[in-house]
């Protein structure tokens, strides 16, 4: 974990901002596909978690509630002020400032993985 926090400095230090979509791949065990659906809307600040919910309704597919940790709920909040999110607005953007997708996700972590794997720094660009 402690080189994953590394990764997101090293990240931040070449200006992309991975910090909000790693996180939360860390600490909501979601896949890639419902991170790239969360909204901003989803956050229940008062209770601090995000209520995930796919849209379909069958015993497969249920509501999650996922609590998250202080920290990342002061993030969270910090990340949407400074880029002036609002309640119907993807909460995760990839590389280019666009919505997350799948592939984004699976191509920053497989940099991070080889990265940490070959001992090299977190050289994104």
């Amino acid at each position: 974990m402690k080189k994953v926090y590394t990764a997101i400095d090293d990240f931040k230090k070449q200006g992309l901002d991975m910090e909000i979509p790693l996180k939360l791949l860390m600490f909501t065990g979601l896949r890639n596909h419902s991170l790239s659906l969360l909204k901003v809307g989803d956050i229940n600040w008062i209770e601090e978690i995000i209520v995930y919910n796919a849209g379909i309704d069958n015993s497969k597919h249920k509501v999650q509630f996922l609590p998250i940790p202080p920290g990342l709920m002061a993030a969270l909040k910090r990340y949407i002020e400074e880029n002036n999110l609002k309640f119907n607005d993807n909460l995760c953007y990839g590389i280019k400032g666009i919505p997350l997708q799948n592939k984004q996700l699976n191509r920053i972590t497989d940099k991070i993985c080889w990265d940490i794997v070959n001992q090299r720094t977190f050289n994104f660009i």
